[in-house]
């Protein structure tokens, strides 16, 4: 299976670090894996599978030192990593409107609870603080769901940043 990586590293005429950065490792990570001593797993053997996907394609060469892949296998590549990227952009959009949705229903259970406060309303008051600490406790976790996209988002605009960089290399731009 290492061969086979470095063999399909030559043959998109990508450095060990351009490869890298697509498949979404580190340098080292994917040289151990070419030397067979590591395994590449989750979204970076999922990149590695679509990579040898293109790379199966009548044009392009299976041995090392042939052309690379052709410019439209290289399109092919960038707008699927761009169709993932503006997909996880829309759910980060859907999850802010959320997140503002929650912090205002918050802002009024917590305004209401304070109102009752002083009065004979316990139950109101008792029902206002759970609806505050609930609403509380999923804004943290769409927080953190937010936080996770922008790290997906800000490691496939490093891939496309990639692709453009190894596109440019073969003068395809």
């Amino acid at each position: 299976m290492g061969a086979d990586i470095k063999l399909l590293r030559q043959q998109l005429g990508l450095s060990g670090r351009q490869l890298a950065d697509l498949l979404g490792c580190s340098r080292s990570l994917l040289s151990l894996a070419e030397l067979g001593q590591r395994t590449l797993s989750g979204p970076g053997a999922d990149a590695l599978n679509r990579l040898q996907a293109l790379a199966d394609t009548p044009q392009a060469k299976s041995a090392a030192g042939q052309p690379p892949l052709t410019k439209a296998a290289w399109s092919k590549l960038r707008k699927a990593r761009q169709h993932v990227c503006n997909g996880k952009k829309a759910k980060l959009a859907d999850l802010e409107e959320t997140v503002d949705g929650l912090s205002a229903l918050i802002n009024v259970a917590r305004a209401y609870a304070a109102a009752n406060h002083a009065s004979d309303q316990s139950d109101i008051k008792l029902a206002a603080t759970i609806a505050h600490r609930k609403a509380a406790a999923r804004l943290a976790i769409l927080q953190r769901q937010m936080a996770l996209l922008q790290i997906d988002i800000a490691g496939l605009q490093g891939q496309l940043a990639a692709i453009d960089e190894a596109m440019g290399g073969l003068g395809f731009f």
